[in-house]
């Protein structure tokens, strides 16, 4: 598991699973598949701590590409809802 998630504005802050959790976790609950969130949350947690296995530093934009790729070809509903919340936000 990375030590660390480095932001877009170049600061460091350390790596939280939790927070990969929970936004799959939103992003099920706007695209209205709320009695399987858990389960793909963790799903895609696995999949992302897979991927940056022996990382000590990885950017929030490379996360966020991992956890779509795992949505896309598994939820793409929640994928969806993944990219919504994201362009509302800007």
């Amino acid at each position: 598991m990375p030590a660390f998630v480095v932001k877009s504005d170049g600061s460091k802050v350390p790596f939280e699973l939790k927070k990969i959790q929970s936004s799959v976790m939103a992003a099920c609950n706007d695209a209205s598949i709320t009695e399987r969130a858990g389960m793909i949350a963790q799903e895609v947690s696995l999949f992302v701590l897979t991927r940056l296995e022996g990382k000590e530093e990885v950017p929030t934009s490379e996360i966020k590409a991992l956890i779509l790729e795992k949505l896309d070809a598994s939820y793409a509903t929640v994928a969806r809802a993944w990219r919504d919340y994201e362009s509302s936000k800007q």
